[in-house]
């Protein structure tokens, strides 16, 4: 739904979309905290956060515990390549 509210903003800005691509992206929890430079505090509240989502939302995001720790978790990436009319 996302995904069509964007193509008719770029409709609208006068860009046709040329190319759409999504697929899922398996991140490894503490390592994507870390290559992000997450600062301390605001890592562990984002792990609480996380770990807190109910079932139906810790399935969506697939997200893997492993001993009351976010092990990893799953996100949607696009990638739209758009020319100017």
């Amino acid at each position: 739904r996302r995904l069509d509210g964007m193509a008719s903003q770029l409709d609208a800005a006068g860009f046709d979309p040329l190319r759409l691509e999504r697929w899922q992206r398996r991140k490894e929890f503490r390592r994507w905290l870390e290559r992000a430079r997450t600062p301390e505090g605001v890592g562990a509240a984002l792990e609480r956060d996380v770990a807190a989502l109910d079932a139906d939302e810790r399935r969506y995001f697939g997200v893997e515990m492993a001993g009351g720790r976010v092990r990893s978790l799953t996100h949607e990436a696009v990638l739209l390549v758009a020319a100017r009319r």
